[in-house]
């Protein structure tokens, strides 16, 4: 069911790139400022308090009435859930996924296992005054209930094999030039560094630079523009993507940033677009979390 069921699994690190170098502004307190994966850890804690008017509120047009929601929870005592790091969602869009594994344990002992995404909206705030909840809400959901009931360490491979997006098509090649960031932030967020620095062309450091990046952020959030082309047929660097970066830190901390990334596209290799740099500038986040315009500013930024 779409109301149907929320610990967080880890995910390590943010590292940008900045021209050749790799750069970290300075960490500013996160206060009521919730990744993704928090903020659906907290809807959760609402349902299991049976606070469903709160958690019903969370959703911007819900598929059911309110009473129906309540009854979906009408056998369920309690509902752990797992979450992955946001999955970029379609470009100019505020829109991500969360993949999930969601155990339902029933009042009469028996426990249901769901696998999906929740799909959450950034909503931001004037001049960065939202916070907690305020910063997401639900836009939708899509989740299957599995025929057996995942050991933790299967729920862990399931979130991360689970695309909350398409990112390649059958040949292996990606989508679209935004499929390759989406699947860089994807591997980043579940750990899988080798993934994701296979996707640089020519990488400015080691792969253990690299990882050491990445070793105090628990989360990553991305959201990216159009594809703009550099007017140069065959250059080697063939175009760029506007983006906005949001990472989560174990201390509580967020870092925000906003650019382009500098992209490589050679269609005799697979995949076909990979990542040769980034030209990344802080963004404050010293009184909250950015406005949503601001959002939507860098993503609609000019790259040339």
């Amino acid at each position: 069911m779409l109301s149907r069921f929320g610990r967080r699994l880890v995910l390590a690190g943010l590292v940008l790139a900045q021209g050749l170098g790799l750069a970290r502004a300075p960490k500013a307190s996160a206060g009521g400022f919730l990744s993704p994966s928090q903020y659906m850890n907290t809807y959760y804690s609402l349902i299991n308090s049976r606070n469903f008017a709160a958690a019903y509120a969370e959703w911007t047009n819900p598929p059911q009435t309110y009473e129906q929601f309540v009854a979906g929870y009408g056998d369920t005592q309690s509902v752990q859930g797992y979450f992955g790091g946001l999955q970029p969602g379609d470009v100019n869009n505020l829109v991500g996924g969360v993949p999930a594994v969601l155990y339902g344990y029933r009042t009469n002992g028996s426990v249901a296992a769901y696998s999906g995404c929740y799909y959450l909206l950034y909503n931001g705030g004037a001049g960065g005054s939202a916070s907690g909840l305020a910063l997401w809400s639900i836009v939708t959901a899509e989740f299957n209930q599995l025929s057996y009931v995942p050991t933790l360490e299967g729920a862990d491979a399931l979130i991360k094999s689970t695309r909350c997006y398409a990112r390649t098509d059958a040949a292996g090649n990606f989508v679209s030039v935004q499929g390759l960031l989406g699947a860089y932030y994807d591997a980043i967020n579940n750990r899988d560094y080798a993934a994701a620095y296979s996707l640089w062309r020519n990488p400015p450091q080691t792969y253990y630079q690299f990882v050491a990046g990445f070793w105090d952020t628990t989360e990553v959030a991305m959201f990216y523009g159009n594809y703009q082309y550099s007017g140069v047929a065959n250059a080697y660097e063939a175009g760029r993507v506007p983006v906005m970066l949001f990472g989560f830190h174990a201390d509580g901390s967020v870092v925000a940033f906003r650019g382009c990334f500098r992209l490589n596209y050679d269609p005799w290799r697979l995949p076909d677009w990979a990542i040769i740099g980034a030209n990344l500038q802080p963004v404050s986040t010293d009184f909250g979390a950015p406005d949503r315009q601001v959002v939507l500013d860098a993503m609609a930024a000019s790259c040339y």
